[in-house]
């Protein structure tokens, strides 16, 4: 029998000066995703990011520290930001009754911190958070072919409700 070690974590709000650490790790998410995805009739072409990702990606996510429809969370452990979240409240489609969803955009763990429930507990406070701005409904992304991410997010209560297909034309 294996014994892990309880880790201890923090979870708080990032702070605007900690945008370059969380751009880090938001192109790792993408590659990420790219990897997972290299199994795509069109490889990873539309995941391929723009030369200017960083600029694009940081002035985003500024707006979502700043904006009262927007949350990021980090987790630290030993006062290191391993893992990031962003959830924000957008607008549905316009011919549906609900008018809103909160959306989690992004979940980004640093791979040897993985396991420990971070992601588990930003849902938590996600939820928390999307409850108090009155929104009753809630949903997430994941690629195709991240089985584990999908099961995860499936444990949590999501269910599949879109499948966007691709082709190269």
């Amino acid at each position: 029998m294996v014994f892990v070690a309880k880790v201890k974590f923090t979870i708080r709000k990032a702070k605007l000066s900690e945008i370059g650490s969380l751009s880090a790790m938001a192109q790792a998410l993408c590659n990420t995703n790219k990897k997972i995805a290299e199994y795509l009739v069109f490889r990873t072409e539309l995941l391929e990011l723009v030369p200017n990702f960083q600029e694009l990606w940081e002035k985003w996510i500024k707006k979502q520290i700043n904006s009262n429809k927007g949350l990021v969370l980090v987790a630290e452990i030993n006062e290191e930001i391993v893992a990031y979240c962003l959830a924000y409240i957008k607008e549905n489609v316009k011919i549906y009754s609900v008018k809103k969803l909160g959306h989690i955009g992004d979940l980004f763990v640093k791979p040897k911190y993985r396991g420990l429930g971070i992601t588990s507990e930003f849902k938590d406070k996600v939820f928390i958070w999307f409850k108090k701005k009155g929104i009753k409904y809630s949903s997430i992304c994941v690629h195709a072919g991240n089985k584990k991410a999908h099961k995860i997010y499936k444990k949590w209560g999501f269910l599949d409700a879109h499948i966007e297909m691709r082709q190269k034309i």
